[in-house]
């Protein structure tokens, strides 16, 4: 019985570690910039923002089938456009938001961040509350 339940255990253990996984990539550098872009958008300034997309941009060329940093790309490209800092095109911006999220949805149309992204396209750029409502709370 104790060697069922391990089994059982090991299982849990095992699939629980594939979903926290989901998204990342397998490239380490890519990881690393990714986290490095992450501390970058959380600073919140137009000169941050703009590091934080190219380390985002950067990791992407390494692993581009890292939906997570696609995800968090999407994000940064529409906080620059919707302050509207210094350097963004908005327009363009937009545009871009709208394609890396895309991107994001269809590696991994069950990543969480995936639909945030695309949560931030439709409360920002689409002023679409209930699509954007819908999408916070798929996953």
């Amino acid at each position: 019985m104790g060697e069922k339940r391990d089994a059982t255990t090991s299982a849990a253990v095992k699939a629980e570690i594939q979903a926290a996984a989901r998204g990342r990539g397998e490239n380490a550098e890519a990881y690393r910039l990714y986290l490095q872009a992450n501390f970058h958008h959380d600073r919140f300034t137009a000169e941050d923002s703009a590091t934080a997309i190219a380390a985002y941009r950067a990791a992407l060329k390494l692993d581009p089938n890292y939906a997570l940093a696609w995800a968090a790309l999407s994000i940064a490209y529409s906080y620059a456009a919707g302050h509207s800092w210094p350097g963004t095109v908005l327009d363009e911006a937009f545009r871009l938001a709208r394609e890396t999220a895309g991107k994001a949805m269809r590696l991994d149309p069950d990543l969480a961040e995936a639909h945030e992204a695309m949560g931030v396209i439709r409360l920002r750029i689409d002023l679409d509350w209930k699509g954007a409502e819908a999408s916070f709370a798929a996953h």
